[in-house]
């Protein structure tokens, strides 16, 4: 069990990695994205497009949030603990 001060750290690094990792996606995918649908006629602000970079970031954040959860879970472990020590 986690206490309150590792949770609060668990969700600062998942945040920090978060923000992170969504900018580059930004920047790298999200944004020549719209460039491409502009170019095939897709209009830029077309639901379809928008609906598809919302479904890359929910599978990026559910990844993150797993192994973010797995690296505190396995760093907070009695037998890691006790190899700290």
């Amino acid at each position: 069990m986690q206490t309150k001060q590792q949770s609060r750290r668990e969700a600062m690094v998942n945040t920090a990695a978060g923000f992170a990792i969504n900018f580059c996606v930004g920047i790298l995918i999200a944004g020549p994205a719209i460039g491409v649908a502009g170019q095939y006629g897709i209009a830029p602000d077309h639901p379809v497009l928008w609906v598809g970079i919302t479904l890359l970031y929910t599978v990026i954040s559910v990844a993150r949030n797993y192994f973010v959860r797995r690296w505190y879970a396995r760093r907070h472990t009695p037998e890691h603990a006790m190899i700290r020590s």
